[in-house]
């Protein structure tokens, strides 16, 4: 839509709210995907799948604030702990 359109032109993005998810989830999830991208670029870099559209994705010259990356499997509790292991050694409970 035009709205979408305008807000990734004038902003860069835009923030999609849903009255279903509580503001203690929606910010408990926020904040653990900051400290995701806070990591270093080394961390972010670091193997989890063999998989490329699953693996951390950044820091690209023509466009240089795009960063993305994937879980393999996001709804099992093990991947997501498997994953969080591998980016956090010392572990995040949070983040899983």
């Amino acid at each position: 839509s035009q709205v979408v359109r305008g807000a990734l032109e004038d902003h860069g993005g835009f923030l999609a709210l849903y009255d279903k998810v509580s503001l203690e989830t929606y910010d408990s999830v926020y904040s653990e995907m900051m400290n995701f991208f806070d990591l270093s670029i080394k961390t972010k870099r670091r193997k989890t799948t063999e998989k490329p559209i699953f693996s951390y994705s950044g820091q690209l010259p023509g466009i240089p604030l795009y960063e993305s990356v994937g879980i393999m499997n996001p709804l099992s509790f093990q991947d997501c702990q498997k994953y969080t292991h591998v980016m956090w050694p010392q572990e995040n409970h949070h983040f899983w």
